[in-house]
């Protein structure tokens, strides 16, 4: 019996005591709807004002699972409003969520934001930086109450373009998981990244789609309307081009579910928009 009651009481703290976050983002087949007490030491604090309004992010232990000159690739999202500094205790609860990311089924927290959604931030900011050596860039703008989401159009040394010399694709991502599995680690999360670039980087750079489906599609920006009612264009000056301070509008479906605090959206298909042609400069 003396040795029974710490083996039990050993069993019993193993179970309840905080794991740590290196633990965390080693845990495999997490389950939505559980809960895991998270406890480290704040090694770093990054602050950021987005379009969510102000963040706040931690890193704990010097943990470099995600690393980056950014705020947003450190570990934990935590309360703006709190008060954080380097060498402080920090300890919270993360709460396991089910979303779908690009059509399959997920398990993660909206707490933690590395690997998910900083790897497929970290996507968005290498295409945003081919987007400006083809001199042509789009920067969200807010969605209105009718669904759709808007676009600035930002041509960097002021070339404005023939509007009929630009097709413009909506692509869908098609499913990142090997046989459509769950995905329930960060192991998993950083391996559907992974397999999302590597499509991306093949369709962008090459003439076919690789791990897409094409959505809608303009034939090009002067057409008066997209072949399945989601993407317009508005020529926001009327000077009959594209260039700088137009606007494309993008309309997708709702997504099944939110992950709250994430600034990807969770259910909804990755858009990629793409110039197949050169397009012919205005003279």
């Amino acid at each position: 019996m003396a040795v029974a009651i710490p083996v039990a009481a050993f069993a019993a703290w193993e179970i309840l005591r905080p794991r740590s976050i290196g633990e965390v983002l080693s845990m495999e087949h997490l389950q939505a709807g559980s809960d895991i007490s998270l406890q480290g030491r704040i090694t770093a604090v990054g602050r950021e004002i987005s379009s969510y309004g102000p963040r706040v992010y931690l890193q704990l232990d010097d943990n470099g699972f995600c690393t980056g000159a950014v705020p947003w690739t450190l570990n934990l999202v935590a309360d703006p409003n709190g008060s954080y500094a380097a060498g402080e205790s920090y300890q919270t609860t993360l709460h396991m969520q089910p979303f779908t990311i690009n059509g399959v089924p997920t398990v993660w927290t909206p707490q933690l934001a590395c690997p998910f959604p900083a790897l497929y931030r970290a996507i968005g900011v290498v295409y945003d930086a081919v987007s400006r050596v083809r001199n042509m860039t789009l920067t969200y703008n807010g969605t209105d109450v009718g669904g759709w989401s808007g676009y600035e159009i930002t041509s960097l040394n002021g070339t404005r373009y023939s509007p009929d010399a630009l097709p413009v694709d909506l692509l869908k991502a098609l499913p990142t998981s090997p046989g459509g599995r769950p995905i329930d680690s960060a192991k998993g999360l950083t391996d559907a990244a992974a397999g999302l670039y590597l499509a991306a980087s093949a369709t962008v750079g090459g003439s076919y789609l690789v791990g897409f489906v094409v959505a809608d599609r303009m034939t090009s920006l002067a057409a008066p309307a997209s072949a399945n009612g989601t993407l317009r264009f508005l020529d926001a000056d009327s000077d009959g081009l594209v260039g700088s301070g137009d606007r494309l509008d993008v309309r997708l479906p709702p997504t099944g579910s939110r992950t709250a605090g994430t600034p990807t959206s969770s259910g909804s298909a990755i858009g990629l928009l793409e110039r197949r042609t050169s397009p012919r400069r205005s003279t």
